[in-house]
């Protein structure tokens, strides 16, 4: 049944249907395989597509899922990579040190200090 929002839950996920659908008994059909697509029935006619509200569950719980392969590891160290090509484009070994620039930035003549005592 669609509720007076004109939205469906089924299977934990919550659909949006056509306006005139709000608080009438309806009828799904549906792919166990993919259920971001519903098709709804009123009284043996269809009123189109549901629209994927909050989609939790993308397929019936009873699909036997397909084992996800596990990808298999490199070896690689890809933020040493990212470092070593810094280091090479700005002739620098070491990463930045903020603290070294603190005294730098304090000794800047453009910089005048102004009190609210003036």
């Amino acid at each position: 049944m669609a509720a007076r929002t004109a939205t469906i839950k089924f299977q934990g996920n919550t659909y949006e249907t056509a306006p005139e659908l709000a608080g009438q008994a309806v009828t799904i059909r549906y792919s166990p395989f993919d259920l971001t697509r519903i098709e709804v029935f009123h009284r043996g006619t269809s009123h189109g597509h549901a629209q994927p509200h909050a989609i939790a569950r993308h397929c019936h719980p009873k699909v036997k899922q397909a084992p996800q392969a596990v990808p298999a590891v490199t070896g690689i160290d890809y933020l040493q990579l990212l470092e070593d090509k810094r280091a090479a484009a700005d002739g620098a070994a070491c990463s930045i040190s903020y603290a070294s620039l603190a005294p730098a930035a304090a000794a800047r003549p453009d910089r005048q200090e102004t009190s609210d005592d003036q």
